[in-house]
């Protein structure tokens, strides 16, 4: 909880599902103890009135804190003569040998049944009070003006029933948009991060509903796509999990190793005197979602046109999306960034995008207050505007923190220039040789 890619917004969430679970299992006169410790403090106070033979948990794909806390549990389980039992989650697999035949397997993963066959039998227990009390949760309080998607299973069950049912029909036509995503896109990756929706039963209900509503077979064919890939790119990181900290492909390393304090402060205020960037990141930080193509072009931004380091807003980004999913931010964040080395460099004009994605400027003005009453002739672009009509009316915006069309060349000279060195094509061949074929 304390890592530099964790949040209180996350927490937040995840207490909201625990204590909807707690509802839900209380119903069925199952009592779910909500506790908050380091594991290995808790257990050896545990172990005091209950003699534990095994634990279970599902098997995490997390970060490189997770990662650590997991060697250092499985080390005193083993000394304690514990069984640890992980269960596989989501069609990522640990300790894969080889990727030829995981998008089979996947397909096969999707399929199966969604209830293990056995019944669980639980047994009462009774822990003292105090015990208990030792290991209250933090207090994550509401906050009444708060944009953010309430966690819990019965939350995430609405979002795919309104997905499935009504919302999927703008899926495709929308994705792209800032505005018109909010509602045509699923809005399932925070259940999914958090393990209150599995991906098999998404996928599944996808499946039923594809025989229901035939015509809108595409839509619903186009986004279990995009949750293979969510699965795809976890499994990539599971291979090569350094890709938290390091770039992919070290050729890269040479390159935006100087941080700019000044602009990355007004990046990440939403203050670049870009509009689209500015609403993006102001929404962002008030809701904890934005669509993928914006959450690319933020990156793309920060890292080409701006030329800072991905690993400075790496975490920060972390912090702000709702459905962080350590899996498949990092991956995400190198290939906007161009370090992956094996993928296409995408330097996002985000005028461009900015006229394509919100034409009339709606998103714009919802998000950036100091521009909604500037006509549409400027809404994109206001340093078109004339000195004295830019002090007038919009006298607090900033202006551009860089030359676009300059930084945009730049970028692309650089990281192309290094991208066809032998170097970095050999290495790029072992990479694609290693996430193809072989796991870790």
């Amino acid at each position: 909880m304390a890592a530099s890619d964790s949040s209180f917004i996350h927490w937040r969430f995840a207490a909201q599902g625990l204590f909807d679970l707690k509802q839900a299992l209380k119903k069925q006169g199952i009592q779910l103890l909500v506790l908050h410790a380091e594991f290995i403090e808790f257990f050896e106070r545990l172990l005091e009135y209950v003699d534990v033979k095994i634990v279970y948990s599902h098997c995490e794909t997390g970060n490189q804190v997770s990662f650590n806390r997991d060697k250092h549990v499985a080390a005193y389980l083993k000394m304690k003569a514990v069984i640890w039992k992980e269960y596989q989650r989501d069609g990522v697999v640990r300790r894969l040998k080889s990727r030829k035949a995981w998008p089979a397997n996947w397909y096969q993963t999707m399929h199966n049944s969604l209830f293990a066959s056995a019944s669980l039998k639980f047994s009462e227990l009774r822990l003292p009070v105090p015990f208990l009390n030792a290991f209250e949760i933090p207090d994550f309080p509401i906050d009444d003006k708060a944009r953010f998607q309430p966690g819990g299973r019965q939350n995430g069950l609405k979002y795919l029933n309104s997905f499935l049912q009504e919302r999927v029909v703008g899926y495709v036509k929308h994705i792209s948009k800032p505005a018109e995503s909010r509602r045509s896109c699923s809005r399932l990756s925070p259940y999914l991060a958090w393990g209150m929706l599995s991906m098999r039963e998404v996928y599944q209900a996808v499946e039923r509903q594809k025989k229901l509503q035939p015509e809108r077979r595409f839509q619903l064919k186009f986004f279990q796509e995009r949750l293979r890939w969510h699965c795809h790119f976890i499994q990539k990181f599971e291979t090569e999990c350094r890709m938290e900290f390091h770039n992919l492909n070290p050729v890269f390393n040479q390159v935006r190793t100087q941080t700019n304090e000044r602009i990355l402060e007004a990046w990440k205020a939403g203050a670049t005197g870009f509009p689209l960037v500015d609403a993006c990141m102001r929404c962002l930080k008030a809701t904890g979602y934005i669509n993928f193509r914006m959450r690319a072009m933020l990156v793309s931004f920060i890292t080409h046109n701006c030329w800072q380091p991905w690993q400075a807003i790496a975490p920060y980004l972390a912090q702000l999306f709702l459905d962080y999913e350590p899996g498949i931010h990092y991956p995400q964040i190198q290939m906007q960034a161009g370090s992956s080395g094996t993928h296409i460099i995408r330097t996002y004009d985000v005028v461009k995008q900015s006229y394509k994605q919100d034409p009339m400027g709606n998103f714009i003005r919802l998000w950036v207050e100091e521009l909604k009453d500037l006509p549409l002739a400027f809404v994109h672009e206001p340093w078109k505007l004339s000195r004295e009509d830019r002090m007038k009316s919009i006298p607090s915006y900033p202006e551009p923190v860089v030359d676009l069309k300059q930084s945009r060349q730049f970028a692309q000279q650089e990281l192309w220039g290094l991208k066809k060195t032998k170097q970095a094509k050999e290495y790029n061949q072992y990479l694609l040789n290693l996430l193809t074929n072989q796991g870790s």
